[in-house]
């Protein structure tokens, strides 16, 4: 497969998972009882027959392909980006400051939500 044939492909692709987690996400948040403290109880709420957890499973593996996807994305236009982004910032060690801190805003945005999660909050 040729470059632009996959840049395509993986853009599609990118956007039809953005749609799918888009959906899934409004779904949740407006077809299930967020206040309901028994995950299992008798009534629960289905849509298509999957209760509110098969829902969040799919929609983390939908995530987790999508974040995959726009690495790929990422590695396919990297002389791209890198040449943009030189012409963006010009001085080599302003460009080391940014890119540098842009990266950690990242990882602490991104592992925010595990730590978060690990104390309990």
């Amino acid at each position: 497969m040729k470059k632009p044939e996959l840049n395509f492909l993986i853009e599609a692709l990118m956007f039809l998972f953005l749609s799918i987690l888009a959906g899934i996400g409004l779904l949740m948040r407006f077809s299930f009882d967020t206040h309901d403290t028994d995950p299992h109880s008798a009534g629960e709420a289905l849509v298509f027959g999957l209760g509110d957890s098969v829902w969040g499973t799919i929609h983390l593996y939908v995530g987790l392909t999508l974040v995959i996807l726009v690495i790929i994305h990422i590695y396919l236009h990297f002389t791209a980006i890198q040449s943009m982004y030189s012409k963006l910032v010009t001085n080599p060690q302003k460009r080391k400051i940014v890119g540098f801190t842009y990266i950690l805003i990242c990882l602490v945005a991104f592992f925010l939500f595990i730590v978060t999660k690990l104390i309990g909050h």
